[in-house]
């Protein structure tokens, strides 16, 4: 049988994004990218099961700029400490 532990760990570790407003802002934008690319993509994969080749290439040119453009914000957000 294992049983838990009770004590606290030697050293305690912080939250990862407790406090942090950059870390904050780019785990929204991140779920908010992921959330356009899962919408595209249901469109895309409804509309090959219906048939319809030109809604579903719409939907994948869209899934692509929504990544391409997430792609770039992380180009131009400087480096941490500069």
């Amino acid at each position: 049988m294992t049983v838990a532990r009770t004590d606290p760990p030697a050293v305690a570790r912080p939250e990862a994004t407790s406090g942090c407003n950059e870390c904050n802002e780019a785990l929204e934008a991140a779920r908010n990218s992921l959330a356009a690319v899962r919408r595209f993509a249901v469109v895309a994969e409804s509309a090959l099961a219906n048939g319809d080749g030109r809604r579903a290439l719409a939907a994948l040119h869209d899934l692509h700029d929504v990544a391409r453009l997430d792609g770039e914000r992380r180009l131009e957000r400087p480096a941490r400490g500069s």
